[in-house]
């Protein structure tokens, strides 16, 4: 049996066919519960939960004032991480983010720190009093792109662990 999630993973359950009514050519099948389907990501790279912290900042260092109505320029936004993929990362931002900016996001994660990253805002959506942010990279340099992907696999490594039953399998 397979369950398709669209926007996340396919999960591939076996289960052992438990009873079939009528015994031939059966219209119901009963099947025991698989305790740990399979999961196969569907999106182009793997994303895993991240706990850290995020920074966005302009890409251009804004006036110190608006000619317009003289507010303070857009200030550097903070936030925390909810995900992380080499495509972008989602984070948990306390105002709202205009979706289309062209920003910097400088992210500490797993002891690692990554610095003024280009990303680009895909949207913005307010949940339990704060905002979800979803981020994408846009041109990323290959050396940075390697770094998190490395850092990617290693978290990815560490929660397959995890959800090994005891005794390892």
């Amino acid at each position: 049996m397979t369950f398709t999630r669209v926007h996340d993973a396919r999960y591939v359950a076996r289960c052992v066919v438990a009873l079939t009514d009528p015994p031939r050519l059966p219209t119901q099948v009963i099947v025991r519960h698989d305790e740990r389907p399979e999961r196969h990501q569907l999106r182009a790279t793997v994303r895993v939960d991240a706990r850290g912290t995020i920074e966005l900042s302009p890409r251009v260092a804004p006036a110190a004032t608006d000619a317009h109505d003289g507010r303070a320029a857009a200030a550097t936004i903070h936030g925390s991480l909810i995900d992380i993929s080499v495509g972008g990362v989602a984070m948990q931002s306390p105002v709202v983010v205009p979706v289309g900016a062209a920003l910097h996001a400088s992210i500490d994660w797993h002891g690692d720190s990554y610095r003024d990253l280009p990303v680009w805002v895909l949207s913005c959506h307010a949940r339990a009093g704060a905002h979800v942010v979803r981020l994408e990279f846009r041109g990323l340099p290959a050396a940075e792109e390697a770094r998190l992907a490395a850092a990617i696999a290693r978290q990815s490594a560490r929660a397959d662990e995890k959800a090994l039953p005891e005794g390892g399998g």
